[in-house]
């Protein structure tokens, strides 16, 4: 049986629930680091999107102890 490579690209920018589901967070818990810890995000109108890469560099700078 051959196995299916999933073939489709990884969103650059990511909602609320994807985010949660991501991180393993609350929304309250997002907003809080939004606000008081610069998790990156971005607004399109009324909509908050979270850039794909920057959240991965914005883990990756906490977990080298470089909190900004």
């Amino acid at each position: 049986m051959q196995k299916s490579l999933d073939t489709s690209p990884q969103p650059l920018l990511l909602n609320m629930k994807q985010v949660s589901l991501v991180l393993n967070l609350g929304k309250s818990k997002i907003y809080d680091l939004m606000e008081n810890e610069g998790l990156p995000y971005t607004k399109l109108g009324k909509s908050l999107r979270f850039p794909y890469r920057s959240l991965q560099e914005w883990i990756e700078r906490r977990m080298q102890g470089d909190v900004a």
